[in-house]
């Protein structure tokens, strides 16, 4: 029993032990990460006052460049104005992104579309196997069956239910349905048996 314990308070330890570990990178990647977020921002802002820095050098047309030149027309961009240049970026990207996720929401209609209809074709399919097996089982009941028998069933029947059990009854009994049907029906099933298959 002690070996016992003992095996169980070592695999408690491992556990602790693993526990802590795995807390510990996670904590440390999250600083990392956030590290990594603070430096993405501070050099989009340092991105922003060099590209305002550049447009204030470039002189426009009908513009003297001798007043952008002078020193006290080149300030350095304030915290606002750096701030307000990455608002416009990050709007920019959520524009960038919304345009995405309309694409990609038109993608799932397109995909529900298609399972739906997928979905109807299936059920259209599972139903003419249920008829399809029910006309089975009749076929297999009029096999037993004398013509005598089967006529006045078959007179009382659509065309389309007679068609059915025909293609589901054995070759050795079709002629017995021909013959239990007048010829006018025998000669229509012969002609749709021909036809579909």
């Amino acid at each position: 029993m002690k070996p016992f314990v003992f095996s169980f308070a070592g695999l408690l330890v491992i556990i602790a032990l693993t526990y802590g570990t795995l807390r510990y990178l996670r904590s440390e990647k999250d600083k990392a990460l956030a590290e990594q977020e603070a430096e993405k921002n501070k050099s989009k802002t340092e991105n922003v006052q060099k590209e305002i820095a550049k447009e204030k050098e470039i002189p426009k047309e009908n513009e003297t460049p001798k007043e952008e030149l002078k020193p006290e027309n080149k300030k350095p961009l304030s915290e606002a104005d750096s701030l307000k240049m990455i608002v416009e970026l990050y709007k920019q990207e959520i524009t960038g992104k919304e345009s995405i996720v309309d694409s990609l929401q038109s993608v799932v209609q397109e995909n529900n579309r298609i399972v739906k209809k997928q979905q109807n074709e299936t059920q259209k399919i599972d139903k003419e196997e249920e008829i399809s097996e029910k006309a089975r089982a009749m076929a297999k009941t009029f096999e037993k069956m004398s013509i005598k028998q089967i006529a006045p069933i078959l007179q009382n029947l659509d065309d389309n239910t007679v068609f059915m059990i025909y293609k589901e009854t054995s070759n050795r009994f079709k002629k017995n349905i021909l013959l239990a049907v007048n010829e006018k029906r025998a000669a229509q099933i012969t002609k749709e048996f021909i036809h579909k298959n």
